[in-house]
């Protein structure tokens, strides 16, 4: 569901609660049949529930089911660690991660090192990274012929135990805090069969050269199950490099499957970040690591700034959308809210992902395009996210989402929303993304003639 669309269906939602109450005129203490029926299907007594639902301002809660029960507050703590966040920092506030230079620059080779420093954003993500390493070549920088150093004195040092909290120190919500935390310490490995139906592929994301992975699980017959245990995974940590082996089996049943691991030390995970992609930026770098400080009184020569912090905040509920077409969110006429899907049925030959053989493009680039020669056309990587099936990468403040296969990195679904869809130039194409013309929609993507069909849950209308 796309989050507009999640947006229209909780506003949907709210006059029926608003009509309980004022036939009522107390709170419903009884869960909707709906939830009551999900917590059910899903072995969960009511008595184990507290639910409260109340609109912002309001005197009474609408429902309000064990209410006074006191509970494990679990992830809903995040909803204080975010506001406190947003009453002290403001909606607005950036974090930003600096690049100086401590030697000097000589037709594009750096004759010393170059300093990294991190003021604590939370949410560096791969695609950002690669930005910022591809601003450090178009500002000139070719070559280190230094070392990496990293200042991570933003935050004070504290020793910090992973697997205190439940004895699992690799999963990647254990990784500690630290100022130049990128892509949260982690690494997924990603478990597919191969193309020729005689093996198990596992690709890990990043890929660097200090974690090895061997052997990789054989591929076998029968039900997926719990393919987590099957594949015998074992992972050695030693700090500065890491293995992962895979000595068991992988049914070919189980499709493509990921396994998140939180893997390095901060250092040593930043320096094989560093390596990896300023190498797939073009530049060169056989340095190694070292702690330090930056230049007091210089200005960076590069600086990656992370997106507003209401946005890292709305980040932490993540939305996933299964479906394959591509989406665009504004004013509709030929709606009955404010989304326009149109569907395309997808083809990935070569892994069990489904992937575009449709003539569709946008801006330039089609869907089965790689999502990383998606910048150049749609600007760069604001942030990304990840969900349960893809990737999704936001563009175009906030105006352009990308949805990619997590295996392939292909592009499955591209969101238009209203503040980029105002901005286009082309008056028909602004009235396609902006008016819901059906015609329009047709004459620029050529899409098969068929009935309408409504999605009540997403409060879109579909046209195959």
């Amino acid at each position: 569901m796309s989050e507009r669309g999640k947006a229209n269906m909780i506003r949907g939602v709210i006059p029926v609660f608003l009509v309980a109450v004022a036939l009522s005129g107390a709170a419903q203490a009884l869960l909707p049949p709906p939830v009551a029926r999900a917590f059910r299907n899903a072995g969960v007594p009511p008595d184990a529930v507290t639910l409260v639902v109340q609109e912002t301002g309001a005197v009474h809660p609408l429902i309000a089911h064990n209410p006074a029960k006191p509970m494990n507050p679990a992830s809903v703590m995040k909803l204080v660690t975010t506001f406190a966040a947003l009453e002290l920092l403001g909606p607005d506030y950036h974090w930003t991660t600096d690049a100086y230079l401590d030697g000097k620059l000589e037709n594009g080779v750096l004759h010393g090192n170059l300093v990294l420093k991190g003021h604590g954003d939370p949410k560096i993500t791969v695609e950002q990274w690669q930005a910022f390493m591809t601003t450090l070549t178009m500002r000139g920088l070719s070559a280190v012929e230094g070392d990496l150093v990293l200042d991570r004195s933003f935050f004070a040092p504290v020793a910090y135990d992973a697997g205190a909290f439940d004895g699992e120190p690799l999963k990647p919500y254990n990784v500690g805090p630290d100022a130049l935390l990128v892509n949260f310490k982690s690494m997924r490995f990603a478990f597919a069969p191969n193309p020729a139906g005689n093996g198990t592929d596992v690709i890990a994301i990043p890929a660097f050269a200090n974690v090895s992975i061997a052997p990789l699980p054989q591929l076998a017959g029968g039900d997926c199950g719990d393919w987590r245990g099957s594949v015998g995974a074992t992972f050695v940590d030693r700090g500065s490099s890491a293995a992962a082996s895979f000595a068991g089996r992988y049914a070919a049943s189980c499709g493509e499957h990921e396994w998140w691991v939180s893997l390095l030390e901060h250092p040593a995970y930043v320096h094989a970040m560093f390596t990896t992609y300023f190498h797939e930026a073009g530049g060169r770098f056989n340095g190694g690591w070292k702690d330090g400080l930056a230049p007091k009184g210089k200005p960076p020569f590069a600086t990656l700034e992370s997106p507003p912090l209401y946005v890292v905040v709305r980040d932490v509920n993540k939305l996933s959308n299964n479906e394959a077409d591509i989406t665009y969110t504004g004013p509709s006429s030929a709606s009955k809210g404010d989304t326009i899907t149109l569907s395309a049925t997808l083809y990935d030959h070569g892994t069990t992902n489904p992937l575009t053989s449709r003539n569709i493009s946008f801006l330039g680039m089609k869907l089965g395009d790689k999502t990383n020669s998606f910048t150049k056309n749609l600007g760069d990587v604001e942030n990304t996210r990840t969900l349960p099936e893809d990737y999704l990468t936001v563009h175009q403040r906030q105006g352009l989402f990308v949805y990619t296969f997590k295996v392939t990195g292909k592009a499955r679904k591209i969101e238009v929303y209203e503040p980029f869809a105002n901005k286009i130039a082309d008056p028909k194409f602004k009235k396609l993304l902006t008016g819901g013309d059906l015609k329009y929609m047709r004459e620029a993507f050529g899409m098969e003639e068929g009935p309408a069909v409504e999605n009540a849950e997403d409060m879109s209308t579909e046209y195959p």
